[in-house]
């Protein structure tokens, strides 16, 4: 990828990075509350599954921008918590995989595959925990205006 100017850097910072928390964070407490309304439910579910691929990609570094440009010293180095967290995401994406991207014979239809309220509970999770490592590790100018989408 060719390099990205700072004007660049901090729009993607500011508007999609941020946005893309805060839109999960938000389902999240959302779906968590909905009780009867399945409707309602199933769209907070996807709405929140679409953005933790996004982000789950952005942290791994599998997406079009490294997580490295706003925190060089952050990596998914091997650690105590890894093997949970990346358990916990490789099911995740293949239900989700399975479940939300294509309609087609391989499609998910038994309820025990699909993403569920544990599925949901287990990538906040981990998501969350990852989200403060990396938050720990944010160069100073973007520090200031990130404790906001790490409250949770």
């Amino acid at each position: 990828m060719d390099k990205i100017g700072n004007e660049k850097l901090n729009e993607l910072f500011y508007d999609h990075l941020t946005y893309e928390i805060s839109m999960w964070m938000n389902s999240y407490d959302r779906a968590s509350v909905l009780g009867d309304d399945v409707v309602a439910y199933n769209a907070m579910l996807e709405d929140f599954s679409l953005h933790s691929h996004v982000l789950i990609r952005f942290l791994k570094g599998a997406g079009q921008l490294s997580p490295q440009a706003f925190a060089p010293k952050y990596s998914l180095r091997p650690e105590r918590l890894a093997r949970e967290r990346e358990r916990v995401w490789r099911s995740f994406l293949r239900k989700f995989k399975d479940q939300m991207l294509y309609i087609g014979p391989n499609r998910v239809a038994e309820s025990s595959e699909k993403i569920n309220g544990d599925v949901r509970a287990a990538v906040y999770r981990v998501t969350v925990r990852e989200l403060k490592r990396f938050t720990e590790k944010l160069l100073p100018e973007y520090k200031p205006s990130w404790e906001f989408y790490t409250d949770g």
